[in-house]
């Protein structure tokens, strides 16, 4: 089954969080491996997640994702609308 494309809208939320999550990984002075461990997640997943390749990661990503850059999931919410 194929991939369906993103909306323009998917697009740009999916940037809006990209660019959030490589804001906190900057203030957090952490490297994509070390993001991906605290999060006991995939680099890779890491990987298409800041570069703005996934527009729909789940709910428990995303809350492992903060919580691994000891931020709040409001922090990152308000930062992607």
């Amino acid at each position: 089954m194929a991939r369906r494309n993103l909306t323009d809208a998917e697009k740009e939320r999916a940037e809006r969080l990209a660019a959030a999550l490589r804001r906190m990984k900057a203030e957090e002075n952490a490297s994509v491996s070390e993001l991906a461990q605290r999060a006991g997640v995939g680099y890779e997943t890491v990987r298409a997640l800041l570069a703005a390749k996934s527009a729909g990661p789940s709910f428990f990503l995303v809350a492992d994702l903060a919580r691994a850059l000891n931020a709040g999931l409001d922090e990152l919410a308000d930062e992607t609308r």
